[in-house]
């Protein structure tokens, strides 16, 4: 495992087999901080010529969080999934939980209890992210795709209205 930090009083990273965990150390994560964030995760895609599975972002420290924060939460994220890496957060403070829940984040982004259950998660699943994604949208476009054909079918007595809607939804 190895350590660094990019700013003492702000980050702090460490590798665990094919993850990494960012330690957001600083009590807030406000357009001051957030492009450090984005900084270090950058770095650390392709550190020591590994490409970790899973980024964890531990945000146990951080207090504040503001839009910005939340932008470059949601953009590390991004990049994480867009390289066929799954990214999370860990260990939200009750008041930065709350501001995660208001704008839906927690949809869209694992979060755990602690950087170590994250860790023990990532471990626990059967198949790469980005592959189960894939499945999950190729099927659910399989269903749409065979419902549509479904309806539109001469047989099937849809009315004009689901006739309307089914052309609106190709």
């Amino acid at each position: 495992m190895f350590s660094r930090s990019s700013s003492p009083a702000l980050l702090r990273t460490a590798a665990h087999d094919a993850a990494v965990v960012v330690e957001v150390a600083g009590p807030s994560l406000t357009h001051r901080h957030s492009e450090a964030l984005r900084r270090e995760t950058d770095a650390v895609r392709d550190a020591d010529g590994s490409r970790p599975s899973l980024l964890v972002i531990d945000l146990s420290n951080v207090r504040d969080l503001d839009s910005a924060g939340l932008g470059v939460l949601v953009a590390v994220v991004k990049a994480a999934r867009d390289d066929g890496r799954d990214a999370c957060l860990c260990d939200l403070q009750p008041n930065v939980r709350v501001l995660v829940e208001l704008v839906r984040l927690h949809e869209l982004i694992d979060i755990y209890h602690t950087a170590e259950e994250s860790l023990r998660a990532a471990a626990a699943r059967p198949s790469e992210p980005a592959d189960l994604q894939a499945a999950v949208l190729d099927r659910v476009g399989e269903e749409i795709d065979a419902e549509l054909s479904d309806a539109a079918a001469p047989n099937n007595a849809a009315s004009p209205s689901e006739l309307l809607e089914l052309d609106l939804l190709r």
